[in-house]
């Protein structure tokens, strides 16, 4: 068994905080003026939905990939359908079409110049580990360990450059 969990970096965690108070302020604001609650009780349950459906633990375990949410029901993905992982430094410039971006991290539907469409669930910048698979959108997570990740993922073995040694 693998597992990796999917850490906020700085940039997430200071949004999530700052997605927080503005949502928390805009509550009390909305409850405390008397006003109609309909919309503060929709900013709860967004904010709630959202924490519910962050990513928080890259599983591999009996011949499927898991994404581990916090109070949702794990992304599950055979790997029997997975065809290849492999690391990346960037998706390019990317299109949010679906999701949250930014606040418990970065996940959902979105399009970028270099992959295309491709499902996300980044908790940080930086080497993230691309998933293709057979007949399905491509995934794109931030696990914090992307080299134990890839492994677990696609064990094939990798070319390497040859190192001549003294004979």
């Amino acid at each position: 068994m693998f597992r990796s969990p999917l850490s906020l970096d700085r940039q997430n965690v200071f949004t999530t905080v700052l997605v927080g108070v503005i949502v928390a302020g805009s509550v009390l604001s909305l409850f405390g003026s008397g006003a109609e609650r309909t919309w503060a009780w929709l900013l709860v349950g967004t904010f709630a939905v959202a924490y519910a459906m962050a990513p928080r633990a890259l599983v591999v375990e009996d011949g499927e990939l898991r994404i581990e949410r916090r109070f949702w029901p794990a992304l599950r993905v055979s790997l029997a359908d997975v065809e290849r992982a492999s690391p990346i430094t960037s998706v390019g410039f990317a299109l949010r079409l679906g999701g949250v971006g930014g606040y418990f991290g970065s996940y959902g539907f979105f399009r970028s110049d270099k992959l295309g469409w491709f499902r996300l669930y980044g908790t940080r910048r930086g080497q993230a580990v691309l998933i293709a698979r057979r007949g399905a959108l491509p995934l794109v997570v931030t696990p914090d360990d992307v080299a134990g990740a890839i492994e677990a993922i696609d064990p094939r073995p990798r070319l390497s450059a040859y190192r001549a040694t003294d004979s």
